[in-house]
């Protein structure tokens, strides 16, 4: 049985945003992927990442969206883990576990100076 979220069956989305009622896998993968590279920086965490999140064609104000956590795990690597809340409709990847790495790249004109 599906759990009653009162938040998104009122309109109001993961990130608080009227008329929001959640997001795509892709939307809580950037959000993994900036808390694993803020944590690579040695950032403090947050636990919400803004994002420009694309609503029908029209990007906006940066909205808020929830990571669990991240933290470096040395020598030039870091962790990042997403939760996905797709919002009330049927989806696979509700409460999908999301785990970003993130690693200082090879220096020079060849290489990428950060891997995903």
């Amino acid at each position: 049985m599906a759990e009653s979220r009162p938040e998104l069956e009122a309109g109001v989305g993961i990130a608080g945003a009227p008329g929001v009622t959640g997001y795509t896998l892709p939307v809580w993968v950037a959000a993994a992927a900036r808390a694993a590279l803020r944590a690579l920086r040695g950032d403090p965490f947050e636990a919400e990442q803004p994002l420009v999140v694309d609503l029908e064609g029209q990007p906006g104000d940066p909205v808020p969206v929830s990571v669990v956590s991240a933290a470096p795990l040395g020598a030039g690597r870091a962790l990042a883990v997403a939760r996905c809340e797709p919002g009330p409709g049927l989806d696979l990847t509700r409460g999908l576990v999301i785990w970003v790495e993130v690693s200082w790249g090879a220096p020079g004109p060849a290489g990428a100076w950060l891997q995903i």
